[in-house]
């Protein structure tokens, strides 16, 4: 008994002694490589419940057979946790299309790449590939069918990795890996935007293939290795920073993930610790007081208040963190709030494509949003919330994203528009863009953005972070520039929603790009019958404006005189009918030719090219050349030269067919006069060059 306990005694110091060198190695940011069986086992807790078995091997020092209770051990307990996706069979017929393919070596993520005798993980011709994009397919095709062939192609691919890339070999996290569209030498798999992603997927992966007779005992202690190793690499570099960058919370939640997926380690409570102290940092500093992410990329932006919720739903037990719940249930009604009635997702402001924000209804209801459902459901469920156009009267805005609207039903009707800082990240010269959609159409939409990288030859993907390719103004031929990337105070733009009548007013100041205009845009929502959009134009001398109004692939344009129907594929129709006279229209659609904008685009993308107007990023169309490619969209383009100061006025009416006339509006001097229109009363609108007032009929 008593020579027992000596040599645990002995076999404990010896593993403390390694374990602090490793660790010490690693706060020195060095790689520590755990391939030794005495150098992985010094980093396990060996008190931790369930490793009995691998304590009693450890202290006889048979290895062999520590590595067969260790993996005797993962294979017993659950990987929980909403840090991890976690996959179950549905009702109905699963598409392993994409997890075929990864069978195959045929492998998608940023384009499509057929791979020969395994994943070429070092030169790789797919940026993307070291975050393993095919793993949720294959495990969420393994889950659904049982068939092993998925299981030996995660195991396949894991262990191919890590012969490609041993820890020794590490490289910092922000060493950048891609240059010109392509791998810079043999790559970075540690870099931001990829360490944190495969963790994450291989931890989903390994939880789901725990009991496959394809996952063997080396397998397990070899993936699970990989993984610490990594973490131990990561860990400092991550909590040295400080930053309200999406990137670095993915990488908070790396390493959360790590923390609670890999409990058993020493270093786990390390890890949480520094995850939760840069979960705070993060939450204070990313999002404004009125649930806007800083960054104010809308199809980002969401992504990452579900992330946040996800986060916040681990540490739901400690009290400490309900200041940070508070941050996330302000983020979560912002980013509902501002849904499209025709489909639930958000205008794409900034890059990449419109998004979907119904994955935020279980956090939201659980944040007690009790209107959440009604708004995500387009009116079917649950009550209605106590507003209608956002932010609803009173609330201060700070990142400057309005909607106007009269319903919450597909049908209703909506106008979205930008009035607010550039962002700090993804932005898009896009400031007073307006979306607008009636009748379950999509009218006049934010452009977005196609994908970053393709690995497809034919594909042809345009920058369209111009502001001339946004539904705002161009004067000279001189486009938006850089605004302050942030608010530090609520933005004084004007607004008052009401209950017949919405009313914005926000400007851009061209004298920031060296042109001496100043443009005020001001729109007023006549609830039940349109939109009056007027850019008032203030300075000295003449000036020649472009005004353009981009549309989605499916909405066809007809040009009757200054008039222009937008027809959709659907049948509705939105009419601009300008109320200022003099500029003949056109419709441009993929113009390939760079117009000569004299303000750049802050950034291109590898493999973007600059084009003109009449283009969009990822909305659905037959008219692209590859999934990844822009798509060509008709554009409407009033052009005119005006002497300043400047007032142009443009009706937008909508109706439910080509056949139905829209509601009409007369002009008595600087006077609009909207009738009355079912419980509205008439409204006049008075506006000229300083000012605008809107009287409706029971003032």
């Amino acid at each position: 008994m008593r020579s027992g306990c000596v040599g645990w005694l002995v076999a404990c110091t010896v593993l403390a002694l390694l374990a602090g060198m490793a660790r010490g190695r690693a706060a020195e940011n060095e790689p520590v490589s755990l391939e030794r069986p005495e150098a992985f086992f010094s980093e396990l807790n060996l008190s931790y419940p369930g490793l009995e078995s691998v304590r009693a091997a450890v202290e006889r020092e048979d290895w062999a057979a520590a590595r067969a209770a260790y993996a005797s051990f993962f294979r017993s307990r659950e990987i929980a946790g909403p840090l991890i996706e976690h996959y179950g069979k549905t009702d109905r017929k699963p598409n392993t299309t994409r997890a075929d393919r990864a069978v195959d070596l045929i492998i998608t993520g940023y384009g499509t790449y057929q791979f020969k005798d395994e994943v070429q993980w070092r030169r790789a011709p797919m940026v993307t590939v070291c975050r393993v994009p095919h793993f949720p397919h294959l495990a969420r095709a393994y889950v659904e069918t049982g068939d092993e062939k998925y299981a030996k192609a995660m195991v396949r691919d894991i262990r191919s990795f890590s012969r490609a890339w041993s820890i020794e070999e590490a490289k910092p996290l922000g060493a950048p890996f891609i240059r010109g569209g392509k791998t810079i030498g043999d790559g970075n798999p540690w870099g931001y935007a990829i360490i944190g992603s495969r963790a994450r997927r291989w931890l989903t992966c390994l939880n789901h293939l725990r009991r496959s007779p394809s996952l063997d005992d080396d397998t397990i202690v070899l993936a699970v290795r990989r993984l610490v190793e990594d973490m131990l690499w990561a860990a400092p570099q991550i909590n040295k920073k400080r930053r309200a960058h999406n990137l670095w919370f993915a990488m908070l939640q790396y390493e959360l993930a790590m923390a609670e997926a890999l409990p058993e380690f020493k270093a786990a409570a390390t890890w949480k610790k520094g995850a939760c102290e840069g979960l705070k940092y993060y939450l204070n500093s990313a999002f404004y007081p009125d649930g806007a992410c800083r960054e104010l990329t809308m199809a980002y932006s969401v992504s990452v208040v579900q992330q946040v919720n996800g986060v916040l739903a681990v540490l739901a037990t400690s009290p400490e963190y309900e200041p940070l719940r508070r941050i996330g249930r302000q983020a979560t009604r912002f980013h509902i709030a501002l849904v499209r009635p025709t489909d639930q997702r958000l205008p794409a402001y900034g890059d990449l494509n419109p998004v979907s924000s119904t994955k935020l209804l279980g956090a939201a209801e659980g944040y007690g949003i009790g209107w959440a459902r009604h708004v995500l459901t387009a009116g079917r469920e649950g009550e209605p919330p106590p507003f209608l156009s956002f932010p609803p009267k009173g609330e201060e805005a700070w990142g400057g994203l309005y909607a106007m609207r009269d319903g919450w039903r597909k049908e209703d009707w909506a106008l979205f528009v930008d009035g607010g800082p550039w962002g700090t990240s993804h932005q898009h010269c896009d400031k007073l863009s307006i979306e607008v959609l009636a009748h379950g159409a999509q009218f006049i939409v934010d452009p977005g953005s196609n994908s970053y990288h393709d690995t497809d030859p034919k594909s042809f993907r345009v920058n369209m972070s111009y502001g001339f390719q946004h539904s705002t103004l161009t004067i000279n031929g001189v486009d938006q520039g850089a605004l302050p990337k942030e608010a530090s105070r609520p933005l004084g733009n004007r607004w008052e929603p009401g209950e017949h009548v919405d009313i914005f007013e926000g400007e851009y100041d061209f004298r920031d790009v060296d042109v001496p205009v100043l443009h005020r845009r001001r729109i007023v929502f006549v609830k039940g019958s349109g939109w009056l959009v007027e850019d008032v134009l203030t300075g000295e001398g003449e000036v020649t404006v472009a005004q353009t109004f981009q549309c989605p692939p499916s909405v066809t344009p007809e040009i009757d005189g200054e008039t222009v129907r937008l027809r959709s594929a659907s049948g509705p129709v939105l009419h601009l009918v300008p109320l200022t006279g003099g500029w003949a229209p056109r419709i441009v659609e993929g113009e390939r030719e760079f117009p000569g904008s004299s303000r750049k685009s802050h950034h291109t993308w590898t493999g973007w090219v600059d084009a003109g107007r009449g283009w969009c990023g990822r909305e659905r169309s037959d008219k692209r050349a590859t999934p990844s490619s822009t798509s060509p969209a008709p554009a409407v383009v009033y052009e005119g030269r005006c002497r300043l100061p400047y007032v142009r006025r443009i009706w937008l009416a909508p109706a439910p067919s080509r056949e139905m006339d829209p509601a009409a509006v007369t002009m008595n001097g600087d006077v609009i006069v909207v009738p009355a229109r079912g419980n509205r009363p008439e409204v006049r609108i008075k506006s000229v060059v300083e000012t605008l007032d809107v009287i409706r009929g029971e003032e």
